[in-house]
């Protein structure tokens, strides 16, 4: 092999290097920080949120997800209140009542959290996300949720 082609071989070889380690690191980043993120928020069971339901307590539960997941997969009650998780800050003024507790969920749990952290910084109070997200509701009584895999 001549030289040059043995430089170029290397070259390549580091570049691909770093692209790897580089998609590596933002992977790590993304699971960091949304690990770090919304951590004041309390989180509802499957189960407990079951058992709420049953007993008829006062509580809003809204669908973060979006309206394809939400047309794609199942819900959790017949009257809970659907804003997607982009137009929270846009909707959750004119939808979403102050007085009442409100459980938060989404497909696996991440962006129901980072809506509760949104709410209460809006100035909701009672405020909780549902651990797992409708996957885990439903998985925990042994049912499929219909739920759709996003790419993200």
């Amino acid at each position: 092999m001549a030289p040059r082609w043995q430089w170029l071989t290397l070259i390549g070889v580091l570049l691909a290097t770093v692209l790897v380690g580089r998609a590596l690191a933002e992977e790590s980043d993304k699971a960091q920080y949304l690990a770090e993120q919304a951590t004041a928020v309390e989180e509802i069971s499957p189960e407990a949120l079951r058992a709420k339901l049953a007993e008829g307590a006062p509580l809003t539960v809204l669908d973060v997800r979006s309206l394809f997941e939400r047309e794609q997969g199942r819900t959790i009650t017949d009257s809970e209140i659907h804003i997607p998780r982009g137009f929270l800050e846009f909707k959750a003024w004119d939808k979403l009542p102050k007085d009442a507790p409100i459980v938060v969920y989404c497909a696996s749990g991440a962006r129901s959290r980072l809506a509760a952290d949104t709410l209460m910084a809006m100035g909701w109070q009672n405020v909780v996300s549902l651990e797992g997200g409708i996957t885990a509701f439903y998985e925990s009584v042994g049912e499929d949720c219909g739920c759709v895999d996003l790419p993200f």
